[in-house]
């Protein structure tokens, strides 16, 4: 970088203003995909899975029992038809959200596992006595932060126990 000198040529002072401002600009995107403010915080990188695109927050959303009973089984159903058991509102920040949802049957009960978004079934799944994780990518619906409504159902298919069902780990996703 060349240095300007008192009384020098005023060509190679506007050029030293042109490098310095240039190098501030690569101080802020450098070569590795981050973009910095004057301070030197991140406010834009690469996307930290896949190295590619800009990088975007998982914002995690949160669930609440649809139902509350005395007896603490507000995650439980013995019906034998669609009974919401979880809620949550979601504003939408990211075309897709990544639901974890663990379930469990009574010994010789079985069950089935619904899912909507926006008041539409996006997802269905039948379980059993063991514990099982289920991992979905679920489309939300509307234009960017608008409210949409996430239920989880559930219902005895067979046997006479109860099933059970916990969502977690549900964050917004670019996937």
């Amino acid at each position: 970088m060349r240095t300007p000198t008192p009384g020098g040529d005023p060509v190679v002072e506007r050029l030293g203003g042109v490098e310095r401002r240039l190098a501030e600009l690569e101080r802020r995107a450098n070569r590795h995909g981050t973009m910095n403010d004057a301070e030197g915080n991140i406010i834009a990188a690469a996307d930290a899975i896949t190295g590619v695109g800009l990088g975007r927050p998982f914002l995690p959303q949160t669930w609440a029992p649809a139902r509350l009973q005395w007896d603490g089984l507000f995650y439980a159903s013995g019906g034998t038809s669609p009974e919401t058991i979880w809620k949550a509102t979601v504003l939408k920040q990211h075309p897709s959200i990544l639901l974890a949802v663990e379930t469990q049957a009574d010994a010789g009960t079985a069950g089935t596992l619904r899912v909507t978004v926006a008041g539409t079934v996006v997802k269905e799944v039948t379980f059993g006595e063991s514990q099982s994780r289920h991992v979905f990518t679920l489309p939300v619906p509307g234009a960017h932060l608008d409210p949409v409504g996430m239920t989880i159902q559930l219902w005895r298919t067979a046997g006479t126990g109860l099933v059970r069902c916990w969502p977690q780990d549900t964050s917004g996703v670019s996937l």
